[in-house]
């Protein structure tokens, strides 16, 4: 089902702000043998590399997915409410709770959640198969989120993909998170468009 911006904003406020997060856990891609520490999403101590999804267990119970969908074009993230962990073919879950940065966040609250949209232009193909650059759309897509905790504890999760010459590919079917502003800046993924969720009411 089709959601608009207000509807996407409204869910996030509802699902996080004011929760705390008690475990994380990344799915990927189950393309390594048993004996591996699939260890290949984490790049640096400062940003985590997921090539599937993202679980939050929150301390209400509530597992929320994060994800990249195409609500608003192509490649946003988007969150779904699971009711349990699923096992997936060709797809690992790891709890990454005890990681160095990700247990820096356990148990703090959510205060806010900063929402950056990224535009996209497209255009209309005629019926030969060419781009008509006479009817161009703006794609807004929320590319990027800040996560904000208590005690002045970010973190940030975008549709961004680094390869393994650390070049990054925008607008990928990837997820990313970022402990560290220096970061952000350093892959350009410091966008307008930037919405609190709690600027916005019913």
């Amino acid at each position: 089902m089709k959601y608009n911006k207000k509807q996407y904003y409204q869910n996030i406020k509802e699902q996080f702000i004011g929760a705390s997060i008690q475990e994380v856990y990344y799915e990927v891609l189950n393309t390594f043998d048993e004996s591996d520490t699939y260890l290949d999403w984490e790049i640096s101590q400062n940003i985590h590399s997921i090539d599937m999804n993202i679980i939050f267990k929150l301390d209400n119970g509530k597992l929320i997915q994060l994800f990249w969908d195409s609500n608003f074009y192509c490649y946003g993230i988007g969150l779904e409410v699971l009711s349990h962990f699923e096992e997936k073919e060709s797809i690992k879950l790891i709890n990454v709770s005890e990681n160095v940065k990700i247990s820096g966040i356990i148990g703090y609250r959510i205060s806010d959640i900063l929402v950056s949209w990224d535009i996209l232009e497209s255009y209309d193909v005629d019926n030969k198969g060419h781009f008509d650059n006479t009817h161009i759309a703006r794609n807004y897509v929320p590319t990027l989120w800040q996560i904000l905790f208590n005690e002045n504890i970010n973190m940030w999760i975008a549709t961004l993909e680094i390869s393994d010459n650390k070049d990054p590919y925008h607008w990928a079917d990837h997820l990313t998170v970022f402990f560290n502003r220096t970061e952000i800046v350093k892959y350009k993924l410091e966008l307008e468009n930037v919405i609190s969720v709690n600027s916005v009411t019913k």
